[in-house]
């Protein structure tokens, strides 16, 4: 083969397509009376790459539409790789585009990608792969009430005013966070957690701030929301159709080893208030005891992933924390922010998903408004940009995240993950009979 002309431009994906297309039919139609053979490993490498391109958009893209959408994207100023990358990949999403395009959240509104999307969505034409997806997969914002198919986020989080002994949280804080519930029910969220950041150690003052939440329509809350008292443990049962449940969470900054004591069974019961308790150690030193059970009420290991750790999260250890029922959590509100923040996450979530293998591995917000809540499916996307199939990316918005609520319900409530032990009610004060018992099941 000889090259009569350089490459003078970038190809997108149908014109390579295109190329084998033509060649492929080129060659079945005088492979009868053409006695030449191609290499092995050039037949093997056109067939694989035609293969690839056909389960793609390009497979459905014409020339005319791929001219019309790239002069209409010119106008929103984007380089020419933002425009070759949204023409083969098609992004139906925000998150997508936050992939894409350099720095999108500076250089674009949320109106702005919607309508971005929208042209992109209106000018190429959907792929048969994606119509198929789209019609075996429930619909966002559905809510059936039943365990199959619930999606949790166990990370909204509080202002740095409710981790301060004693802090209060302001009305306009709890008015983003109401809203912010809101619109994870209505991207079809079953279970939320509100998170408290407390750094240092945990006292009885950090919990005055959960007599002040405000009332959500749909929502159950797993306490008193006047005396601030837990009253319901069953954070693993059944939600209300178009419900949510809303739980508590503490994160716990360990930068000194008398930190970790407040949150162990000898610490006084301070973090029996919640529903689950996370742990984020700011060395490798407190991240192999939290890993070693040190704090034997951790259920959660929450790293900074816009951060640099400082150390390397090894295989090894990995593998015994999720041996003893611990979850890793990525949060993905580092992803929208600014360049380097992103590439940090990036290299953080990816280190995370290498040495997890997807396995016990939790996704959640990190939302303090609703710009920064996405939808369950959004975060599939996502994942894949990680090398995590889209199987893993919902396991870890559902089944593992409602792992960790069952951890820190034997946690709370067995002796050993064993017994379950409950009051038996007592009897009518008319009836006579034998004094209560207790119940073991």
């Amino acid at each position: 083969m000889e090259v009569l002309d350089r490459q003078e431009a970038l190809l997108t994906n149908y014109e390579v397509y295109k190329v084998l297309k033509d060649e492929e039919d080129r060659y079945k139609t005088t492979k009868t009376s053409d006695t030449r053979k191609y290499p092995e490993n050039v037949t093997t490498l056109k067939f694989e790459a035609l293969q690839y391109l056909s389960d793609s958009p390009c497979a459905t893209q014409s020339s005319a539409q791929i001219a019309l959408v790239k002069e209409q994207l010119l106008a929103y100023d984007l380089t020419k790789a933002e425009i070759l990358q949204i023409i083969n990949l098609r992004p139906k999403t925000p998150v997508e585009l936050h992939l894409i395009i350099e720095e999108c959240g500076e250089r674009f509104t949320m109106e702005g990608l919607d309508e971005l999307i929208e042209l992109i969505l209106s000018s190429l034409p959907r792929d048969e792969h994606d119509e198929a997806a789209d019609g075996d997969e429930p619909k966002e914002g559905v809510n059936d009430g039943s365990l199959v198919g619930m999606f949790y986020d166990l990370n909204i989080a509080l202002p740095d005013s409710a981790g301060r002994a004693g802090g209060q949280v302001s009305s306009q804080d709890w008015t983003r966070i109401a809203q912010t519930i809101e619109r994870a029910r209505e991207f079809g969220y079953n279970v939320i957690a509100l998170n408290q950041t407390v750094h240092g150690k945990l006292t009885s003052e950090h919990h005055s701030i959960w007599k002040s939440v405000p009332d959500v329509s749909g929502a159950i809350y797993s306490w008193d929301r006047n005396t601030g008292a837990r009253v319901n443990s069953n954070a693993t049962g059944r939600v209300p159709r178009d419900g949510i449940r809303v739980l508590r969470r503490l994160t716990l900054v360990v930068s000194d080893a008398s930190h970790g004591l407040s949150i162990s069974s000898s610490g006084g019961g301070l973090a029996s208030e919640y529903d689950i308790v996370a742990v984020r150690p700011t060395s490798e030193k407190y991240l192999l005891a939290a890993i070693g059970g040190s704090w034997d009420t951790v259920d959660l290991i929450s790293l900074d992933m816009g951060s640099r750790w400082g150390f390397f999260v090894k295989h090894k250890p990995a593998g015994q924390a999720l041996s003893s029922g611990y979850a890793f959590e990525i949060s993905y509100k580092p992803a929208l922010t600014d360049s380097t923040t992103r590439q940090q996450w990036v290299s953080n979530a990816s280190s995370i998903v290498r040495m997890t293998r997807g396995k016990g591995l939790v996704w959640t917000s990190g939302a303090s408004q609703p710009f920064d809540m996405r939808s369950p499916y959004d975060i599939t996307a996502l994942g894949e940009a990680l090398q995590l199939n889209g199987d893993l990316s919902k396991r870890a918005l559902s089944t593992h995240s409602r792992a960790v609520l069952l951890h820190a319900f034997t946690r709370a409530n067995t002796l050993k993950a064993v017994i379950s032990v409950k009051q038996a009610p007592e009897p009518d004060n008319d009836s006579a009979g034998p004094e209560p018992k207790k119940l073991r099941i």
